[in-house]
């Protein structure tokens, strides 16, 4: 892409101590599955009895996760290249082919998905390991990189953010998060709803709207300024 200079861009590769951590517990955990089944392939008299259902029921509650999290977790990083220039606060990321240029200005939420020690310390099943920051930029688009590339907290100061935390046990992608985050069509809609609700204000009245920006959402002083132009016209 033009006015991008990858010499000047720190490239995150995948850290070799999570690849081994990863990749261990996704040994462990298909090896628990392949064991499991096995032995209910040469007893399948086993499913009749109710100790072995409650058995196999353990093994797959505590093998799944940490499975599922390795894979998702090399899935979502070793198939894109990720570039950081901690300078002008911009990520490019190479993904199929395409290339994604995010700036601080892109960014319309961000989160860190992470587990609480303090908060999990009497909670057994829980993978502090695992960690993302999940970015969402304009039109509600998502970009995740996990821990698995680098720690969240250096893409936050990177990109001077101020990410909500979000804690949890078992920190799975969850893509729905920033869902709040209004598309393009959504905000004009949003402002001709608004624009409606403040047809009959004074322009006394929008004005305060329009400079009460820790009041009224964005769409709204928009909506007030909208109408303020058309008034002058």
């Amino acid at each position: 892409m033009s006015g991008i200079n990858l010499y000047e861009m720190t490239e995150l590769k995948p850290r070799t101590d999570k690849i081994l951590i990863f990749s261990f517990i996704l040994l462990i955990s298909v090896g628990f599955i392949i064991i499991m089944a096995t032995n209910l392939f040469n007893s399948p008299e086993d499913l009749k009895n109710p100790l072995a259902i409650i058995a196999t029921s353990i093994v797959i509650i505590f093998s799944l996760p940490p499975l599922v999290l390795s894979i998702t977790y090399f899935y979502t990083d070793l198939t894109k290249k990720v570039f950081l220039d901690e300078t002008r606060n911009q990520i490019l990321i190479r993904k199929n082919g395409k290339e994604i240029s995010i700036t601080q200005g892109d960014i319309m939420d961000s989160f860190i998905v992470q587990v609480d020690n303090f908060w999990s310390y009497r909670r057994g099943y829980r993978f502090p390991m695992y960690k993302y920051i999940l970015l969402v930029l304009k039109e509600r688009k998502r970009e995740v990189i996990t821990n698995l590339l680098c720690d969240p907290d250096l893409i936050e100061s990177s990109m001077n953010l101020n990410c909500r935390i979000i804690y949890t046990s078992v920190p799975f992608i969850n893509r729905t998060l920033g869902s709040g985050v209004l598309t393009t069509k959504e905000y004009a809609a949003k402002v001709l709803e608004f624009e409606n609700n403040f047809r009959e204000h004074s322009n006394s009245m929008l004005a305060d709207i329009i400079n009460q920006k820790k009041v009224y959402a964005d769409y709204a002083r928009d909506a007030a300024t909208n109408i303020l132009n058309k008034r002058k016209h």
